[in-house]
């Protein structure tokens, strides 16, 4: 009866042992999905900071002046004058929403991990807003791509956050 008893506990004891391994190698693993949940939140709350501060500023530079009404696309910013002023450095000075084509920004998040933004605007047409236009339409679209600055830990990291936000313009008389 003991060499049963003894079989017995050795299988027994080999179950745990390997419930206690598969437990353990799962338990140690989930720090990177965490860590990888953790850094999307994170560039997609960077994102929706850009897309609010986007919607925030004149729609063109010929519209700075809000008694001016533009009855014609021809009269907005051709797409090749996109991008910033060369005086303008700083988010903080952007004053059109096209002001953002080209632009390329760090953020710093809370744990110290630094995320680079790169922005395109182009104008789209009204009834596709995925089709970017040749000319100038009332519809223009912000592009973003958000990535960590180094490669996140873990075989599943995170590469890059990709994000839109359209602004038109439209005048009620």
């Amino acid at each position: 009866m003991s060499n049963i008893h003894t079989i017995l506990s050795l299988g027994a004891l080999v179950i745990l042992i390997s419930i206690m391994m598969n437990f353990y190698n799962i338990f140690s693993h989930s720090w990177y999905t965490m860590d990888n949940v953790q850094l999307g939140i994170d560039a997609t709350g960077i994102s929706t900071n850009y897309k609010q501060i986007a919607h925030g500023l004149a729609f063109d530079g010929a519209l700075l002046d809000s008694t001016v009404t533009v009855t014609s696309p021809a009269d907005l910013r051709p797409a090749y004058q996109f991008g910033a002023a060369d005086t303008i450095k700083a988010l903080s000075q952007f004053v059109k929403f096209d002001d953002f084509h080209l632009y390329r920004d760090t953020t710093m998040v809370p744990g110290g991990r630094i995320f680079v933004s790169e922005f395109e605007v182009h104008y789209v047409e009204t009834t596709n807003i995925q089709q970017v236009s040749s000319i100038q339409t009332f519809t223009k679209r912000l592009d973003m791509k958000i990535w960590l600055i180094d490669t996140p830990p873990g075989p599943d990291g995170i590469d890059t956050v990709r994000a839109s936000t359209v602004m038109g313009y439209y005048q009620f008389n």
